[in-house]
């Protein structure tokens, strides 16, 4: 049985992310809450629902999947 000993970081629900194209805060840390695809065949594109707290409100954007970065200080759950 053959299998790989380097782990890859994978952004799931639940994961703690930042993002460029967030436009309240860039590289803010914020919580996937949902992840979809849009479009149709082979134009599909991922796509994550991003919260996070700005001023004591919590705030909601949809920004690209490839986007994402793990934050660092997530819990060790987010690596297979």
């Amino acid at each position: 049985m053959c299998f790989n000993i380097f782990r890859k970081e994978r952004v799931i629900k639940g994961s703690c992310v930042q993002s460029d194209f967030n436009w309240y805060g860039k590289l803010m840390p914020c919580t996937v809450t949902r992840i979809y695809s849009r479009g149709v065949g082979s134009n599909k594109v991922k796509y994550c629902q991003l919260t996070f707290i700005l001023r004591g409100l919590s705030k909601t954007v949809n920004v690209p999947l490839s986007s994402c970065k793990l934050h660092h200080s997530d819990d060790p759950l987010t690596f297979i």
